[in-house]
């Protein structure tokens, strides 16, 4: 790898692409994209958080992406740019905001959707769904895209490549709050499923929760720490040399 950015060096690459590239290079992007929840689960806490960062900042770049696509095609709707509509905008922000800690709610007690013999009930949860998604990226759309747009827009300028990136900086930092409001609504359609590993170990099963150290895993009785009422330390051999049972959670 150091030939590789000794080489760029040479060539003149500018010094923070090289940066991006060596970070790129550091995480394995490879590795992370076919690594299974076993890899992860037995990953050092670093590459473990390296892993989250990555898929948390795709999940960031995609949404925005969606964001300035929006904002591209409705920044010159005028009939957008009046006191009704910020009116309307700030409504629906407190009503998504309201959604999210009602949805969040219904996720902590356990539920899920289940498809309902009943078309009628089928048809109003997904309405709702399509309403809490599509809702919050309408809304980020009027409140960050719109206005970024305008704010370079104002005089009829046509936009230069250096203002539309600004303002996908802008739209991708904000943006980033939409993995977090969309979390819930993954684990209420189960689209998220979380594997978990049980081990056998001296005739007792143990949930396999992280690595300690490079030698050592904490193991628990239940799949996480905060609900484990008891915890065991285990060597990498030991772990190493057991069967390990599958299991969904959410």
């Amino acid at each position: 790898m150091n030939e590789i950015i000794k080489f760029l060096g040479t060539m003149g690459v500018p010094a923070i692409l090289i940066a991006i590239i060596t970070l790129i290079l550091k995480i394995k992007p490879i590795t992370f994209l076919t690594s299974n929840s076993l890899d992860r689960k037995l990953s050092s806490k670093e590459w473990s958080f390296s892993y989250l960062l990555t898929i948390f900042i795709a999940k960031s770049a995609f949404y925005s992406t969606i964001l300035m696509s929006l904002s591209l095609v409705s920044y010159k709707w005028n009939w957008l740019n009046n006191w009704i509509t910020d009116t309307l905008t700030i409504v629906m922000g407190i009503g998504l905001i309201i959604a999210f800690y009602w949805l969040q709610y219904i996720v902590d007690k356990k539920k899920r959707y289940v498809p309902n013999v009943d078309w009628k009930k089928n048809l109003i949860s997904l309405l709702y769904v399509s309403i809490y998604f599509f809702g919050w990226l309408i809304f980020f759309t009027l409140i960050i895209g719109v206005k970024a747009f305008l704010t370079y827009y104002e005089n009829g300028d046509i936009l230069t490549l250096g203002q539309i990136g600004l303002i996908f900086i802008v739209t991708f930092i904000s943006s980033m709050i939409l993995p977090i409001v969309y979390k819930p609504l993954s684990v209420y359609l189960s689209i998220n499923k979380e594997k978990q590993f049980k081990v056998k170990i001296e005739e007792k099963k143990w949930y396999l929760l992280y690595p300690i150290s490079k030698e050592e895993y904490m193991l628990g009785n239940k799949p996480s720490y905060i609900e484990s009422t008891q915890l065991k330390i285990t060597k990498k051999e030991e772990l190493f040399e057991s069967e390990f049972d599958v299991i969904d959670t959410l």
